[in-house]
């Protein structure tokens, strides 16, 4: 008896003006970005407050 695979269903959109436009390399550039730099914000905030 053959194993029957079943495919998953997959959910078709129409692509918007939005997803267009949206820059997904930059996005993740300036993610990873703020990632880096928090700990020197934070201590320079730190030291703003005393």
């Amino acid at each position: 008896m053959p194993i029957s695979r079943e495919k998953p269903s997959v959910e078709l959109v129409k692509v918007t003006e939005e997803m267009k436009s949206f820059k997904a390399y930059n996005k993740l550039r300036v993610e990873r970005m703020n990632e880096r730099h928090i700990g020197a914000r934070l201590k320079k905030a730190a030291e703003a407050e005393k």
